[in-house]
């Protein structure tokens, strides 16, 4: 995987991410921390926010790419 196709997966994630949560009680997607890849597996941190509130979920995303293409999404909450 190179650096640009690794951009480009790293949004997809947090767009595909975001268009899951979004109708989730008005709560609010937030990458946490920068997004890293190894080779064809990705990660993501974030959180779930009320409107001027704390998280009230955080957790990791992992994802396996094989031909562009997310293959696997493991997601791991951290706190509920």
């Amino acid at each position: 995987m190179n650096a640009r196709s690794s951009s480009e997966i790293r949004v997809s994630v947090i767009e595909a991410i975001r268009a899951l949560v979004e109708p989730s009680e008005r709560l609010t997607f937030a990458v946490t921390t920068e997004p890293t890849a190894l080779g064809d597996v990705a990660r993501i941190s974030w959180a779930l926010s009320p409107p001027d509130a704390p998280a009230v979920v955080s957790g990791q995303d992992f994802v396996v790419v094989k031909d562009n293409l997310i293959t696997e999404l493991y997601t791991f909450i951290d706190q509920a």
